[in-house]
């Protein structure tokens, strides 16, 4: 499925940023300021909301809570395009999730940060709406001229499954042939009413 693989890339993306500036973080100079003598202070001042911590302590803690926001986000959004894409792509909420929150990457990386960081939010952003954008569409396409599935002996796995198909079409938008399936899920008066 193409658009799980373009969620795939987008989550690839935000999980390698995120794990370079967790690097970062702990280890070399590049989240450091350039200037010595503004690190010592950071060290010895301490924030207006309390004094159990330094500024410099909590530049490490904002960069490092940063970094694992940015590994969760990929772990769970690659895991769920590769490995649960029907999950996913069936969810209105996670696909909104998901773009909220590049989306407010995006406007953060626009404002306060620098180019690379910037590209790769952008790149990832633009995969994630591009891999929404193909799942709704291979979704619309695939139901679009569909009829209802003919009569299947009725036992509780056909009423599941014209449940399921019920529910995909409903998320396509044909509402007429849910209305067909949905009376198919009822089981007869002599099955079993649980299970």
């Amino acid at each position: 499925m193409f658009s799980a693989i373009l969620v795939t890339a987008s989550a690839t993306i935000i999980l390698l940023l995120g794990i370079v500036h967790l690097v970062y973080t702990f280890t070399g100079p590049k989240l450091t300021p350039r200037d010595p003598d503004l690190t010592s202070e950071m060290k010895l001042v301490s924030p207006v909301i309390s004094n159990e911590t330094s500024m410099w302590k909590a530049w490490v803690g904002f960069n490092a809570s940063h970094s694992m926001g940015a590994i969760l986000f990929g772990l769970i959004y690659g895991y769920l395009a590769l490995l649960r894409a029907d999950l996913l792509f069936g969810s209105i909420y996670l696909m909104l999730v998901g773009l909220a929150m590049l989306a407010g990457l995006f406007v953060l990386a626009r404002r306060y940060w620098f180019s690379i960081p910037f590209a790769g939010i952008t790149i990832s952003l633009l995969l994630f709406i591009g891999g929404i954008a193909t799942a709704k569409q291979t979704s619309t396409s695939t139901f679009s001229n569909a009829t209802v599935s003919p009569a299947v002996a009725h036992d509780s796995t056909a009423s599941m499954l014209f449940f399921h198909e019920a529910q995909l079409r409903a998320f396509a938008g044909q509402t007429e042939l849910v209305l067909q399936l949905f009376p198919k899920t009822r089981k007869s008066a002599d099955e079993p009413q649980c299970g």
